[in-house]
């Protein structure tokens, strides 16, 4: 079964969905009012998270031109599960590391 958030949002409300989540940086119950507000849609916050983490695993995820850059992205093992990590900065940001 397709998830409506596939069927029923249009391409380009799909990427406005993602780049909330990503760029903005919104959370998923911020997400959920929004697409009521915006596009008079309903969808569960579950909804939501699987979308997201769904094409997060299979696309680059939206970044803002020229706001950020990539600073991060790994992609480790957490007990048979893949988790992806991609850590985002302002682009121009002065990025200090400190040794442990």
């Amino acid at each position: 079964m397709i998830p409506r958030l596939y069927t029923e949002l249009t391409p380009q409300q799909q990427s406005e969905l993602l780049t909330w989540l990503t760029v903005e940086g919104i959370g998923y119950d911020a997400a959920k009012s929004r697409l009521r507000e915006r596009f008079n849609f309903s969808a569960s916050r579950d909804a939501i998270f699987r979308f997201f983490h769904e094409k997060c695993a299979n696309e680059e995820t939206p970044v803002a031109t020229g706001a950020s850059v990539l600073v991060i992205d790994i992609l480790i093992d957490a007990v048979g599960v893949p988790v992806r990590i991609k850590i985002q900065a302002p682009a121009g940001a002065n990025i200090q590391v400190q040794p442990s």
